[in-house]
């Protein structure tokens, strides 16, 4: 079985680390660093993950910017991409991966277990609506 490849695009190193080993304990999933957000658009197109955990908060070029470089571009426009950040607080997102404009958040910092169901959801193309 082949792994799903996440790209985190974050620029607190530290952080990043920290959710790609959580990510690759499970064995499921293959996960790629990204701290530069101008650097985000080519590792998204060299690493072709099937998910993006992207942060909002960056300096240069934040996460709603990056995020229209990769919609902007026809072969990556369908890949999935969560938000995660600091601008929403654990009380507004609850446990759970919410909906917010259209666009899935999560709140830092992360649960091991949200994040991952969180990205169990959007793979599997059911998101739970909430808020």
């Amino acid at each position: 079985m082949d792994k799903t490849r996440i790209l985190i695009v974050d620029d607190d190193a530290s952080l990043a680390r920290l959710v790609q080993l959580m990510l690759e304990k499970t064995k499921l999933h293959s996960a790629k660093v990204e701290n530069r957000p101008v650097h985000a658009l080519a590792a998204t197109r060299e690493f072709r993950p099937h998910l993006i955990l992207l942060d909002v908060d960056m300096p240069g070029l934040d996460g709603g910017a990056v995020a229209r470089q990769i919609r902007g571009d026809s072969e990556l426009k369908g890949t999935p991409i969560i938000f995660f950040t600091s601008l929403l607080s654990q009380s507004e997102a609850g446990q759970h991966c919410i909906m917010r404009g259209g666009e899935r958040y999560l709140a830092k910092p992360v649960d091991g277990m949200v994040l991952i169901e969180c990205i169990e959801d959007v793979l599997a193309g059911a998101v739970s609506a909430s808020a």
